[in-house]
């Protein structure tokens, strides 16, 4: 075999065990897409995030990453949430229901994908006659599918020692359905504090959710049985109100699946252009993902519609693989105004 041959060669098996590698860890949350801007896609954070908002919400994420290598990876998402009120004279803010569908790519030629849907809703249990606490509590269910085109798939046991790559070698590996799908429930908790009257504009919420309470089989292989394991949340926030205009929001959020960890931590700062009805707002922010990644975003709001933009800069050894390209991640949010009368409590969400 030439020299250089075997270089092609010895780069392409590293790209693909690269890609091979980030799909075991990735989809460890097959039914939770991972944003950095996980405050943006609430229903993926926490399934009790539904009840925390007044306003009904059409929101979107789009996510690509690595996109030095020839199959990068990319994710998606389109959300609603809709607000449950009563009919009474005094009217209460009991809940709210949500949707959302998401498709996940990897691969090359994209010959690896995870698509779903899920709906729930969350019922809000007020703590006081003024409103400024609840406890919202959510359950989630939706159907998840993952596919992958066997026919563009290539085995070790196809290489040649001599010759390389030989596509008239048979796989030893023929069992792979090329579809499966598989049901799957969460559910979550989390309280909120509202205290502005007292702290001139301090809002809290902490929440826990877990994933895969069902622990579907998500095995591709026929007549096999892997469990997905469960998926256990803990997020929290501020949001402060420093001036009339400025309001800066520090948030968490822990992850644990099996044996491996993940902690988002960091902030962003609000800076409102104005003080009418309607300001023009512009955020920026930054988080730090531990042993992974640091987090930059902007973000601009106006009216009814938000924008934000962040980029993830590599700090693991992952950033030598990919040449030191991070992900890229995009988000919109449309919100039709606020029902007269309801108190909104301030969460971290942009």
């Amino acid at each position: 075999m030439k020299p250089e041959y075997k270089i092609k060669m010895k780069r392409n098996l590293l790209v693909f065990s690269l890609a091979i590698s980030c799909l075991l860890v990735q989809n460890a949350t097959a039914q939770d897409p991972m944003f950095s801007q996980f405050y943006s896609a609430p229903l993926y954070l926490n399934p009790a995030m539904a009840g925390a908002e007044t306003n009904m919400i059409i929101g979107a994420n789009y996510r690509t990453q690595w996109t030095s290598l020839q199959f990068p990876y990319q994710t998606g998402q389109v959300s609603f949430t809709y607000p449950l009120i009563t009919n009474a004279s005094t009217r209460k803010h009991i809940g709210g229901i949500g949707g959302s569908v998401f498709n996940e790519m990897a691969g090359q030629n994209h010959n690896f994908k995870t698509s779903g849907i899920l709906l729930g809703g969350a019922y809000n249990l007020q703590f006081d006659k003024w409103r400024n606490t609840f406890i919202s509590f959510g359950l989630q269910g939706g159907l998840i599918q993952k596919q992958i085109d066997n026919g563009v798939l290539t085995w070790g046991s196809q290489y040649d020692p001599f010759f390389g790559y030989n596509s008239a070698i048979a796989p030893t590996i023929n069992n792979i359905n090329q579809t499966t799908m598989y049901p799957v429930v969460n559910a979550g908790i989390t309280i909120f504090h509202n205290s502005q009257k007292i702290h001139h504009g301090v809002s809290s919420y902490l929440g826990f959710a877990v994933s895969n309470l069902n622990r579907p089989n998500e095995s591709m292989i026929q007549n096999a049985r892997t469990e997905l394991p469960f998926l256990f949340k803990i997020n929290g926030g501020l949001d402060i109100a420093v001036s009339e205009r400025i309001t800066i929001s520090p948030n968490v959020l822990w992850m644990q699946q099996n044996s491996i960890s993940q902690i988002n931590a960091g902030l962003y700062g609000s800076y409102s252009l104005s003080t009418d009805e309607n300001p023009f707002i512009a955020t920026i922010g930054t988080w730090y993902r531990i042993q992974d990644s640091f987090i930059g975003m902007i973000g601009l709001s106006k009216n009814k519609l938000t924008f934000g933009f962040s980029y993830d800069v590599n700090s693991s050894t992952l950033r030598y693989a990919t040449q030191g390209q991070g992900a890229y991640e995009v988000s919109l949010t449309y919100r039709v105004p606020k029902i007269k009368g309801l108190r909104r409590f301030a969460t971290p969400l942009i």
